[in-house]
């Protein structure tokens, strides 16, 4: 018989390769291995897939290549799960670096969250991933072909000059050559420099967006907190029933509009399923 050690080892087996064959059946790719997760296009697609509208898929790299171009997917990803409600905070750095365990993790998570709110409704992945990546390389190109590079005459290439001139064309005057090289020698310095810029702004922007979404999950639940604390600061609370204190604790907690609830009798406590 089995020992538990390779029991156990064969059960993790077992369930990544179906996590496997669930991604590339339902998206339509060819993954091998577990940590081909981390750039974050699998899940983007599964919540565009789950919450129709809420990735803003023009800004999904589906050729990312490296640790940073994964980080800036995942970072959008975290946006969307504060936008449709999810509470898990994702730990970018780990995904990123693509290692094993932890995308295993955020693989079974993820499965198990589509379980519970897949409404089989029908969604082409292959097609999503084509519309936006073609559209995403087009905007690219156009970017490249924005940069213009100078047009420059090499000497001796004039024609057209008087043999009388030709004397006096001998000699360039050497304020003219030092003028047109310090014009044409940092071209590529400076259009290196604006690539960084424009880099760094959409990075700026991007934590922004980071920062913003969290704040605002903050003062959700610091809504909560205080509107809990205000219910316990009532002198009467004391004279209440705990199973409605309870009720109406779980309630506040629970109200996805975060309002105030006032405590009232419910017509039926013992039934109710108040998970604490």
């Amino acid at each position: 018989p089995d020992c538990p050690t390779e029991r156990t080892e064969k059960a993790v087996k077992d369930v990544q390769n179906q996590i496997l064959s669930w991604i590339n059946e339902f998206l339509g790719l060819s993954y091998t291995k577990i940590e081909q997760t981390c750039s974050g296009v699998v899940a983007l697609q599964v919540m565009d897939a789950l919450h129709s509208g809420a990735v803003p898929m023009n800004k999904v790299n589906f050729n990312a290549k490296n640790e940073y171009e994964f980080g800036k997917n995942l970072k959008l990803l975290q946006i969307v799960f504060v936008n449709v409600g999810i509470e898990k905070v994702i730990d970018i750095d780990k995904l990123a670096k693509g290692k094993y365990q932890d995308n295993f993790e955020f693989m079974q998570w993820l499965k198990v969250y589509f379980d519970h709110n897949n409404k089989d409704e029908p969604y082409d992945a292959v097609a999503r991933r084509q519309q936006f990546a073609t559209a995403r390389k087009a905007m690219s190109d156009r970017k490249a072909c924005d940069v213009k590079e100078p047009s420059c005459t090499p000497l001796g290439e004039r024609t057209n000059i008087a043999p009388s001139n030709v004397a006096a064309k001998a000699k360039p005057n050497p304020n003219q050559l030092l003028r047109s090289q310090s014009v044409a020698q940092p071209t590529n310095t400076v259009r290196m420099m604006q690539t960084k810029i424009d880099g760094l702004e959409q990075q700026a922007e991007e934590m922004r967006e980071v920062q913003c979404a969290l704040e605002k999950q903050r003062d959700f639940y610091y809504g909560k907190l205080r509107n809990v604390e205000i219910l316990l600061d009532d002198d009467g609370v004391l004279d209440v029933d705990m199973k409605v204190l309870r009720s109406t604790i779980q309630s506040i907690l629970f109200n996805p509009a975060g309002d105030f609830i006032c405590m009232e009798e419910p017509s039926n406590v013992d039934d109710m399923d108040v998970g604490l």
